[in-house]
């Protein structure tokens, strides 16, 4: 199962047509690879137990089913037309950006900040992985460095200014980080109870320590950050014109 990793992007050979990231380049600019088209949802794909006691989808399974750990996905169906759900998730696309470290909106590799590159010498440098996350409430956003739990990407620095402009959840009030370490903890998922028939007990993150991720059907991958900080720096660099910018 994971083990804490630094946060450097990996560069994965290419995925399957339709297992994690089902497009072989990237996205319009205007998209955001992790978010579902309007004809994109969600496939209710009856489950199982396996002798085991793990969920499956009995027959109906395909191999793109599972990630690289045998945790049974979400399946999702239809096509990659029509608007964007801005505030949604597809579980295949999402798990692959947290998966390999690649920014939510075009798949590339997020910016890091490395000792000696800050870009204002008038702030404090702050070295890591950007992500860009909602402000956490009153009080919490001063509290740094900490730990955080997370089913959202980093980000790339372009895409990240247009996504503090443009994404109504965000101009509401956001954080934006630098992350050197984090690690793969769990799923967010609905969990079977081990009978015959399973039956749903309702949705929650589910560790990959517990029995229970064998019986999780997942639809967002979560990532633990450690000794986060902030990066007061994105607020002080202008945003890139762009006419397709993301609206989420």
């Amino acid at each position: 199962m994971p083990a804490r990793t630094t946060t450097s992007p990996t560069n994965p050979p290419p995925a399957p047509t339709y297992s994690l990231c089902p497009y072989q380049g990237p996205p319009a600019p205007a998209a955001l690879h992790i978010a579902p088209w309007t004809d994109e949802h969600p496939v209710d794909v009856p489950v199982y137990l396996n002798q085991d006691l793990a969920l499956t989808y009995g027959e109906a399974e395909r191999p793109e089913d599972r990630d690289d750990d045998g945790v049974l996905l979400q399946r999702w169906g239809g096509t990659a037309t029509g608007g964007i759900n801005w505030g949604a998730h597809q579980t295949h696309r999402q798990t692959y950006a947290v998966d390999h470290l690649k920014c939510a909106a075009c798949v590339q590799d997020p910016d890091v900040q490395r000792p000696g590159h800050a870009r204002d010498p008038d702030v404090r440098e702050v070295h890591g992985m950007l992500w860009i996350l909602p402000s956490l409430g009153r009080g919490e956003d001063d509290m740094w460095p900490r730990d955080l739990e997370t089913t959202v990407p980093p980000m790339c620095r372009m895409h990240a200014h247009r996504a503090i402009r443009d994404c109504p959840e965000l101009r509401e009030g956001y954080v934006a980080l630098r992350v050197r370490e984090s690690e793969r903890i769990g799923y967010i998922g609905t969990v079977y109870t081990p009978t015959n028939p399973p039956r749903p007990q309702g949705q929650r993150i589910v560790r990959f320590t517990e029995p229970a991720i064998h019986r999780v059907v997942a639809r967002q991958l979560v990532r633990k950050l450690y000794q986060a900080e902030p990066d007061s720096s994105l607020g002080r660099t202008a945003t890139p014109a762009c006419d397709t910018a993301p609206r989420c």
